[in-house]
């Protein structure tokens, strides 16, 4: 049985993902935290791997 934060992980993105789909956008981290409804601050944080998304902030 897995726990919650490995749900979680398996349902994100990597930071490498997270990186290369924006560059392919051409958005930078404002860009993208605007889009997410997040604050700069968290897309800087997760690739960084600071943090990591709650599954309430992540879409199916």
């Amino acid at each position: 049985m897995s726990t919650k934060k490995n749900d979680i992980e398996s349902d994100a993105i990597s930071v490498q993902q997270c990186r290369a789909a924006r560059a392919m956008l051409g958005w930078s981290q404002g860009d993208l935290a605007e889009a997410a409804a997040v604050s700069r601050t968290t897309i800087v944080d997760f690739e960084r791997s600071i943090r990591i998304p709650h599954r309430n902030n992540l879409v199916d």
